[in-house]
């Protein structure tokens, strides 16, 4: 087992006639993985000898951080009873108000309404973890 960074993965040495050239990194396919891998792929830039890779750090990009404030808003306006026309108007188009019924339920508007209230509503009940791992 081995610690780096904060993550933990086991190095293996299979077979007595490549152990030591032909070490292996296993890591576990869990919610950690890619940090874990990312430290792997560190780890394993020093042990070969290589050119240790950058690390960039994590960032929200200004057009996927106003999704992200979207559907949180959208599922603030559930939260507070409001129907999907009233989020589509308040957040996509106030056209969305005066569209006849017909037209509505096969809105495109109404799809998108849809989905920015139930990816706010996974965000708040736990996706928001997935902001650490880099989206």
């Amino acid at each position: 087992m081995l610690a780096s960074g904060g993550s933990t993965f086991t190095l293996s040495l299979h077979g007595a006639w490549n152990a030591s050239t032909r070490p292996a990194i296993h890591l576990p396919l869990d919610p950690h993985y890619r940090r874990r891998s990312d430290e792997a792929l560190r780890f394993s830039a020093v042990v070969l000898g290589h050119r240790l890779p950058a690390r960039h750090p994590r960032r929200i990009t200004p057009t996927r951080h106003r999704q992200l404030v979207l559907r949180l808003h959208a599922y603030d306006l559930a939260a507070a009873d409001a129907s999907l026309r009233q989020i589509a108007a308040t957040l996509l188009d106030p056209i969305a108000l005066t569209m006849p019924d017909d037209v509505w339920r096969d809105s495109s508007l109404r799809t998108m309404a849809r989905t920015l209230r139930d990816e706010g509503s996974a965000l708040v009940h736990g996706g928001y973890v997935s902001l650490l791992d880099g989206l």
